[in-house]
C-alpha cells in the first residue's frame, strides 16, 4: 500500500524549504533534540539524527534539490526504516503544494 499525503500550504516554498532543509527546524517543529547534524540546510550525503523521549531517530539525505524535493531514508526504533521523498510545487508565489512519497 502506497500513502501520498498532500497538502497546499499557504505559504512561499522558500519559507517551506526552509523548515524542511534545515535539522534545527525539524527539532524545533517535531519537539525533538538535534542529538547530530550539520548546522545549515542538509546536502545530499549529509546524516543527522533527532532524540526526543529517549528515541533516536536517524535520516540520511540521499538527495536534496533545493525548492523543490528532500529525499531521505529514515531509521526508526526497532530497526524500522522508512524512505521519504518530499516533493514541492509551487502554485503560486505564497503558495505551495507539498507531498509526502
Amino acid at each position: 500500500m502506497e500513502v501520498c499525503p498532500t497538502e497546499i500550504i499557504q505559504a512561499p516554498v522558500q519559507r517551506i524549504w526552509h523548515l524542511l532543509a534545515d535539522p534545527r527546524q525539524w527539532a524545533q517543529w517535531s519537539g525533538a533534540k538535534l542529538d547530530e547534524g550539520p548546522q545549515r540546510p542538509v546536502r545530499a550525503g549529509d546524516r543527522f539524527t533527532l532524540r526526543k523521549r529517549g528515541l533516536r531517530i536517524r535520516f540520511q539525505v540521499l538527495d536534496a534539490k533545493p525548492l523543490q524535493h528532500l529525499n531521505l531514508d529514515v531509521q526508526l526504533p526497532l530497526g524500522i526504516g522508512n524512505h521519504e521523498l518530499v516533493q514541492l510545487t509551487v502554485l503560486r508565489t505564497a503558495a505551495c503544494r507539498v507531498t509526502f512519497n
